[in-house]
């Protein structure tokens, strides 16, 4: 089923209508979004706002989950900034996004990339290589 049969399409009257009448448990409870349609919101996102929304309930957190495993980045993030800092504790650092100027602790496995070169980055994958040339690739937002 296409995604946009799920959604109910926006019209000025129908926000009218609905802001007229008293919000139901049933119009407030985002946790029972099918699985792909919260995985397709998750890419629209800044990757700080995807993080977060994996906080939001058990069935957000289980679509952050997947969004993970799908590994594709949103085409409508920025670049993002990546450095560590005397200030994040150890195996942390810090992603900071250029456009929004929000900055997001995430996981970082300093040990093996204190001492791997960093050769570049793509699509937000971080190229290393250790001390035989073998090439790695890192993301520092899931930690794969």
């Amino acid at each position: 089923m296409a995604i946009l049969d799920r959604v109910t399409k926006f019209s000025p009257a129908s926000a009218a209508a609905a802001a007229m009448e008293p919000a139901t448990d049933d119009s407030r409870d985002w946790s029972g979004l099918p699985e792909d349609l919260v995985v397709n919101l998750l890419r629209e996102m800044h990757v700080a706002d995807a993080v977060r929304s994996g906080a939001v309930c058990t069935s957000w957190h289980a679509a952050y989950a997947a969004f993970r495993r799908i590994r594709t980045p949103s085409p409508r993030q920025p670049p993002c900034l990546l450095y560590a800092s005397d200030d994040l504790d150890a195996g942390a650092a810090a992603l900071h996004c250029l456009a929004t100027g929000a900055t997001l602790r995430v996981p970082f496995p300093l040990a093996p990339l204190s001492r791997r070169p960093l050769l570049g980055s793509s699509h937000g994958w971080l190229v290393t290589a250790d001390e035989k040339s073998n090439l790695h690739l890192l993301n520092p937002v899931t930690g794969d």
